[in-house]
């Protein structure tokens, strides 16, 4: 019965909250609707789909450091906000995205 409620909790978040981390201001916002992801997750998405379309024209970077290099930058803005170091905001959450979404996509 726990795992039901929890489905019907989240499902009620729509809208209201990103279903990741359930924290309406780490999300876009348009007309009123939150975004179903915040923008780190919205950035690891679209930066996927960017690097779907670098395979796509054969512009891919096989290097396995590069792609390691481009996940450092996501991994260093959780970890400096996990252990209070500094607070990130939404514009870096989603340029760190981004870069590890890129990364991720070509592993």
């Amino acid at each position: 019965m726990r795992i039901i409620d929890n489905i019907l909790f989240h499902i009620k978040q729509i809208g209201k909250n990103p279903i990741c981390n359930l924290k309406s201001n780490r999300a876009p916002a348009c007309c009123g609707l939150v975004f179903l992801f915040c923008y780190r997750c919205t950035g690891i998405i679209i930066g996927g789909i960017i690097a779907q379309l670098f395979y796509h024209f054969k512009l891919t970077y096989q290097s396995p450091m590069v792609l390691l290099l481009l996940a450092t930058p996501c991994a260093i803005d959780g970890l400096t906000r996990k252990f209070k170091i500094q607070e990130s905001n939404n514009t870096r959450r989603f340029a760190t995205g981004l870069l590890f979404g890129i990364g991720l996509a070509f592993i």
